[in-house]
C-alpha cells in the first residue's frame, strides 16, 4: 500500500502581486516596560482583549482596517486589533511553515518552510510524507499561483490542496485567518474538505 500526497503548494512570493497578507510581524517601537495593546475593533478606546510584550515576533496579522493604522491578529480564541505603526514585517527570506486545519471532521496538514507537506492528521490516519520528488504544474488561481509535489508516505490515497488568500474562519471560535484551503482526498476513503491555514515560524 502506498500513499501519493500531490500537495499544492502556495508560491509566496505571487501573494506580493494580488495580497500581501497574511504576513508575519514583530513588536518594534514598545519600551521594555510597556506592551501593546490588543483592541476588539480598530480604535484606541475599543475593549481591551489583551496585550503584546514589546520584544513579542512572529505575530501573523490578517487583515489591515481601512484607514491603515491597525492590524488584525488573533488573541484568546478571538480577532483583535492592534496599531499597526508598532509592527515591523519579519523577512520574507526567513523560513516559516504553515498549519492547516479543519473541523467536521477534525484534519491537519503541516506545510514545512519549503511549502511542501510534511504532516497529515485526522481521526482515521496520520502519515509522515517522505521521499518528495516529482513536481506537478497546477492552473493559476486569481490570487496566487501554486505547484505540488508527488512523495511516498505509505498508504493508498492522492491529496489535492488548494490554498488562497483570504479571510477564513475556523467555525470553532471567534478567530479569523489570512488563507483558506480546500482539500480533495481522492483514491479509498475519497473526501472534500475545507478549512483555515496560519502562518508559523
Amino acid at each position: 500500500m502506498k500513499y501519493l500526497f500531490a500537495v499544492v503548494c502556495i508560491i509566496w512570493g505571487s501573494f506580493a502581486a494580488a495580497s500581501d497578507l497574511p504576513k508575519l510581524y514583530a513588536v518594534t517601537g514598545v519600551k521594555s516596560n510597556d506592551v501593546l495593546n490588543i483592541r476588539a475593533e480598530p480604535r484606541a478606546k475599543a475593549e481591551l482583549l489583551g496585550t503584546l510584550a514589546f520584544n513579542t515576533s512572529n505575530i501573523e496579522v490578517v487583515a489591515i482596517s481601512d484607514d491603515g493604522k491597525w492590524g488584525q491578529i488573533n488573541v484568546d480564541e478571538r480577532a483583535g486589533w492592534t496599531a499597526i505603526r508598532y509592527l515591523t514585517p519579519s523577512s520574507d527570506k526567513a523560513p516559516f511553515f504553515a498549519s492547516c486545519f479543519g473541523t467536521e471532521p477534525f484534519w491537519g496538514l503541516i506545510l514545512d518552510e519549503t511549502g511542501v507537506a510534511s504532516e497529515w492528521s485526522s481521526p482515521e490516519s496520520s502519515a509522515q510524507v517522505r521521499d518528495l520528488s516529482e513536481k506537478i504544474n497546477f492552473s493559476n488561481s486569481q490570487t496566487a499561483g501554486t505547484f505540488g509535489y508527488v512523495g511516498n508516505a505509505g498508504g493508498d490515497r492522492i491529496f489535492l490542496a488548494k490554498i488562497t488568500p483570504k479571510i477564513c474562519s475556523d467555525g470553532m471560535s471567534d478567530n479569523l485567518y489570512g488563507l483558506a484551503v480546500d482539500l480533495t482526498i481522492t483514491g479509498s476513503n475519497s473526501q472534500s474538505l475545507q478549512g483555515c491555514c496560519t502562518l508559523q515560524r
